[in-house]
């Protein structure tokens, strides 16, 4: 009797272990605060296979803002008319819509596509276009759409804002998205590769905004990093009215200005792909133009 529960339990431990989370889309609910935060530097890829543990609690990410799932019937025409196919967006909370900063998706049944972005003030801040998740694929297959992804792994994530089970590990070429599954499907890392090596990570966190105040970042921040043609500076208080400047591996300068209020668009197109610097202050913050 002993050995068949035993055997009993052994199953039930093997079938937990090496149960797969499924890709299905579930949208984080309206209202819900998606935090960005910004590690620079080297850190360990995230190993493959079934029931990993991923352990970046040790990195302290840099906070820049927070955006809120927000419903895109409510936004009124000027913010539609920028990306008319989006589902759905995610809204800088504070701020009227027509002027703050938004970033859009579109849903599909098989994946979760990023069109753009409205800068601050209401401008046209990037047009993206990229897949950013793949759904209804099983753990160890790859897939095709816009680019090749690959369910690379699942298992457990911890990082300076919690532990994560269910999570799972979209792999691209030049990414690789943590995401987690439960209560709704919505990212934890991203992980940002060049020339085949780490460059740093976006780090997310999430909260219901009752009774929580967008709380401002303490320093500057760049995004996205790495850039194509339009880099957004975003800045806090402190760092309003200041003057920035940009400069490439050798120190030469290459732009300068005044930073606004809440964020700043550069316009980098004619950069060579590489490795820059932006400074104000005594502050300097490295991103990549590709």
């Amino acid at each position: 009797m002993r050995k068949i529960y035993f055997l009993a339990f052994l199953m039930l431990t093997i079938n937990y272990l090496t149960a797969q989370p499924s890709l299905q889309w579930i949208r984080p609910p309206y209202g819900v605060i998606k935090y960005y935060s910004m590690y620079q530097g080297v850190m360990p890829a995230p190993t493959e296979g079934a029931n990993q543990v991923w352990d970046y609690s040790s990195f302290n990410p840099t906070d820049i803002f927070g955006l809120q799932i927000t419903d895109f019937n409510t936004l009124p025409q000027s913010a539609k008319s920028k990306f008319p196919s989006a589902t759905y967006v995610e809204a800088m909370p504070g701020y009227p819509l027509d002027i703050t900063i938004i970033n859009y998706y579109q849903e599909y049944t098989d994946s979760l596509k990023r069109l753009g972005q409205q800068g601050s003030g209401g401008g046209l801040a990037n047009t993206w276009g990229d897949i950013e998740a793949v759904f209804n694929i099983s753990y160890g297959d790859s897939t095709i759409i816009g680019t090749k992804f690959k369910y690379a792994a699942y298992g457990t994530l911890k990082t300076k804002f919690g532990n994560y089970s269910n999570v799972v590990a979209l792999k691209r070429a030049t990414t690789t998205f943590l995401y987690q599954t439960s209560p709704y499907f919505a990212p934890l890392m991203q992980i940002e590769y060049y020339n085949g090596n780490i460059v740093g990570a976006y780090i997310y966190h999430y909260a219901n905004s009752s009774g929580i105040s967008h709380q401002m970042f303490a320093t500057f921040a760049v995004f996205p990093n790495p850039v194509n043609n339009l880099l957004t500076i975003f800045t806090p208080e402190i760092y309003k009215d200041k003057t920035y400047v940009l400069h490439d591996i050798y120190g030469k300068k290459l732009l300068s200005g005044k930073t606004e209020s809440s964020s700043s668009v550069l316009d980098i197109s004619d950069l060579l792909p590489g490795y820059y610097f932006l400074t104000i202050e005594n502050k300097t913050i490295k991103f990549i133009k590709q």
